[in-house]
């Protein structure tokens, strides 16, 4: 396997931003630094990255993207509109087909997981599994403290009350919120059953995965040993 694609399928990013790290002197094959994208990687071989040891993370294939507003959260898009599987390079797929794990509304934007593995994809949104999301809101207008309350102790929506969270202000208009639901548009609702608009929207943290420098519209690979950390 060229160690390009070995390290891509370690979880360390893309196969370009791999070749970076790999022209920066930053990969060891045996204990020897490397730069070479030419070099194949062996069964033997023990590859490391910043002098840590980096494996392959298997048959499934786990990405991370940071959605952007505008785009819709489905394979395919009967009106046409582009899709989160567009944004992904299908040459760093191998043929595998992948698919997005829950939703992320059109006008959100944030951490979204892609992937081929049917029983992880069940398990994150099943409504038992209580994986942490968290959210910052930004809304029409300043919160008041005693909504901030109201918020964590679960607002009814659709005649069924949420489950309780965990909310912050960040700013006098801007809120990070915590949920363990996935109900469809849930944070918006949540805001305006207590007469808010939230104007901005985005998802910064699944469990322990969380977006960090990912910029808008950008993607990396996620590997098996951080995935065990949600389920």
């Amino acid at each position: 396997m060229r160690i390009n694609k070995y390290l891509a399928s370690c979880g360390l990013g893309s196969r370009r931003k791999c070749e970076e790290y790999i022209t920066a002197g930053r990969v060891s094959v045996n204990s020897v630094i490397v730069r070479e994208l030419s070099i194949v990687i062996k069964d033997n071989d023990v590859v490391c990255f910043d002098n840590n040891p980096v494996l392959v993370s298997g048959e499934y294939i786990y990405i991370l993207l940071n959605k952007p507003k505008g785009v819709v959260t489905t394979c395919d898009d009967e009106k046409g509109r582009k899709t989160v599987l567009d944004l992904i390079d299908k040459r760093e797929l191998e043929g595998k087909r992948i698919f997005p794990v829950g939703r992320l509304d059109y006008d959100t934007e944030g951490l979204l997981i892609l992937t081929n593995d049917g029983d992880f994809t069940r398990k994150m949104t099943h409504p038992s599994s209580k994986v942490k999301k968290v959210y910052v809101a930004t809304l029409d207008k300043n919160i008041i403290d005693e909504d901030l309350k109201t918020l964590e102790q679960g607002i009814e929506i659709e005649g069924e009350k949420t489950h309780p969270a965990m909310a912050r202000n960040i700013k006098s208009n801007v809120v990070e919120l915590t949920i363990t639901q996935g109900r469809n548009r849930q944070v918006r609702k949540m805001f305006e059953a207590l007469g808010y608009k939230v104007v901005y929207l985005k998802r910064i943290a699944v469990g322990r995965i969380r977006l960090g420098n990912l910029k808008t519209g950008e993607w990396r690979f996620i590997s098996k040993e951080d995935i065990k950390k949600l389920c």
